[in-house]
């Protein structure tokens, strides 16, 4: 996303799901190191099956989530978005992968 750049999100889940919402800005502010990550919301003791808001992005980046499912059932996951963003990938598996965007329908 680029510096400034808005987005509307909701999520749900079938299940509670521990997840971190960061940002890995392009340039590292003086001082940090390479791996630097900047964590807006965190939740990885009890977990949510939902949230939804608002998000201005305080540098250019790469912005988003990480969902955990800390039992043995399967969880499904919808995440619905809209606003200033280049592109959508999911890391699952240490495998990133492209996504196209579809209509919430």
């Amino acid at each position: 996303m680029p510096k400034g750049g808005g987005l509307v999100y909701s999520w749900t889940a079938s299940a509670k799901l521990s997840y971190e919402f960061h940002g890995e800005p392009d340039r590292n502010p003086p001082g940090t190191t390479i791996g630097y990550y900047e964590s807006y919301d965190l939740d990885d003791a009890v977990g949510k099956d939902q949230f939804h808001g608002t998000f201005i992005a305080p540098n250019a980046g790469v912005q988003g989530w990480f969902w955990e499912n800390k039992t043995k059932e399967p969880v499904k996951l919808k995440l619905v978005s809209a606003g200033y963003y280049d592109w959508i990938f999911q890391n699952r598996n240490d495998k990133e992968t492209i996504l196209q965007p579809t209509d919430p329908k």
